[in-house]
């Protein structure tokens, strides 16, 4: 819950923020400022004597104050893209704001958006669990700080009721950026520009003669570019001028 309502709030407000700027932005950026001067912790234990012991309700104002990480990295992405060529050539083009963002903007800040969704869906639970193991959560839903708690009571008794639930805390979390890595890693790869291979001009290397003919010198006569050598001095020696001018009428061919 806390991550849902911090990717709605951040991610939406830093694209409007940073695309279009103007008041909103000074009026995002001077809240966001706010949130991320209180602390976290004091807000939640206030909010648990307000609203009672509801752990929906205190991760939904986790996830508020966890929004200005999300409008900070997004608007940062935006304004870094927001005056490129291609942003400036979908307006030209008539494609309106919302599609610009929508496939233009938003397809730059996913990747970064994903990376901090693991890492701060990995504070969320481990928020969620210290409250539970502080006793300020339902305790009819059993969960990992409970069980914290449980162990922590019971630690002499039982050690390792402490070491099952920290370790699967600790595993969860990884297993989180490790896939919110292989994700991004995955996300850039289809992105990136297709190379296509040009044709480049026909080679200019002498074909290769076979070993039988290699092996014959007079066989270099028969060569194509040999023969487009010699057909000007073929066709002159089979020419009647020079069959005229010649005074040995049994004058042998040419070997060529």
């Amino acid at each position: 819950m806390a991550l849902v309502v911090a990717v709605a709030i951040g991610v939406t407000g830093g694209l409007v923020a940073g695309y279009y700027g103007g008041w909103f932005d000074s009026v995002s950026s001077w809240l966001t400022g706010l949130l991320m001067a209180m602390p976290g912790i004091v807000i939640l234990l206030a909010a648990r004597a307000v609203v009672g012991p509801s752990m929906w309700l205190s991760m939904m104002i986790f996830g508020v104050l966890l929004s200005p990480a999300y409008f900070r990295l997004v608007y940062a992405c935006v304004t870094a893209v927001r005056n490129e060529l291609y942003v400036d050539a979908a307006r030209v083009s008539g494609l309106s704001d919302f599609r610009i963002i929508g496939r233009h903007i938003l397809t730059v800040v996913r990747a970064p958006v994903i990376i901090q969704s693991a890492m701060v869906l990995g504070i969320a639970i481990a928020i969620q669990a210290g409250l539970e193991f502080l006793g300020l959560g339902d305790l009819n839903i059993p969960t990992w700080g409970s069980m914290l708690n449980d162990g922590f009571i019971n630690l002499y008794k039982a050690p390792t009721l402490v070491l099952w639930p920290s370790l699967v805390l600790g595993v969860v979390c990884i297993a989180l950026t490790l896939l919110a890595n292989a994700m991004r890693d995955e996300l850039e790869r289809s992105r990136g520009p297709v190379k296509r291979r040009r044709k480049g001009p026909p080679s200019s290397t002498p074909q290769k003669l076979p070993p039988s003919a290699a092996s014959r010198p007079w066989c270099i006569l028969k060569h194509p570019p040999v023969q487009a050598l010699l057909a000007p001095v073929r066709s002159f020696w089979r020419s009647p001028t020079w069959a005229s001018a010649t005074t040995s009428p049994t004058v042998p061919p040419p070997m060529w």
